[in-house]
């Protein structure tokens, strides 16, 4: 599976900054609910560059409208370079041409600092969902049409894309989308069993699969991995349900 990209970003300074910076706290924002990769990323990496720059990181979860309501204030904000924000595949690169208007540009009112990191998307799914691999995960979705809800953090979120990827890929399987503020919410209702399957980060896969942290109520294990991109794991090109028309296009 394609691998979502996080990078740092700020709004486009304007005026040279002096020797003095970072003369304050540094604002960095997650433009999603706590408990995701866009947070861990931002936490670990502030943690870095505060002792790097001797200077405090502040970071704040900023949720809602898929990304798009941190990304405007950060795009208003002053262009000082004492606002960051995380970037994201659904905030640079999807949201742009989901025919909304956003209250941002992402190519005018952003300078990119730095890519970050490079996330492995894993396909997971519910114990409780009768599939030990994708490709019985997409049997089961053919046979009863309609019946799996997926979650994600929030439409245009990378979960989102790949999920309507694999919808493409194999023909149009039947998933119900159930978009959510952050991958955080979205994981204590995957265990919880109140949605069925999820694209998750490799290590967000490894909580949910736990059932620990954040989660509540059901016991490890309440959610399993169902495909990935990794080490031991099948992705989408190596199963036989690809369309022949997607034959040799990004997987």
């Amino acid at each position: 599976m394609r691998r979502a990209l996080f990078s740092l970003l700020c709004a486009v300074v304007t005026l040279a900054q002096g020797q003095t910076y970072p003369s304050k706290p540094i604002r960095l924002i997650v433009p999603f609910a706590p408990g995701g990769s866009s947070e861990f990323v931002a936490r670990t990496v502030s943690a870095e560059m505060a002792k790097a720059l001797g200077q405090n990181f502040v970071v704040e979860n900023k949720p809602g409208g898929g990304g798009n309501i941190a990304m405007g204030e950060v795009a208003r904000a002053e262009p000082d370079g004492y606002t960051l924000i995380i970037g994201h595949i659904g905030t640079l690169a999807a949201n742009p041409f989901m025919g909304q208007e956003l209250p941002y540009d992402a190519n005018r009112d952003f300078a990119p600092i730095s890519l970050l990191v490079k996330v492995v998307t894993l396909y997971v799914v519910h114990a409780d969902v009768p599939a030990k691999d994708l490709k019985e995960l997409i049997a089961l979705a053919r046979r009863e049409p309609g019946k799996l809800n997926y979650g994600s953090a929030g439409n245009a979120s990378a979960g989102h894309l790949a999920m309507e990827y694999l919808k493409l890929a194999t023909g149009g399987i039947d998933l119900q989308h159930v978009p959510y503020k952050g991958t955080g919410p979205m994981v204590i209702d995957l265990v919880a069993g109140r949605t069925q399957v999820a694209a998750l980060a490799a290590r967000e896969s490894r909580e949910a699969a736990r059932g620990r942290g954040r989660h509540s109520g059901p016991p490890p294990g309440a959610a399993r991995r169902a495909l990935g991109g990794r080490a031991g794991l099948p992705g989408i090109r190596d199963l036989a349900v690809v369309r022949a028309d997607r034959a040799g296009k990004d997987a």
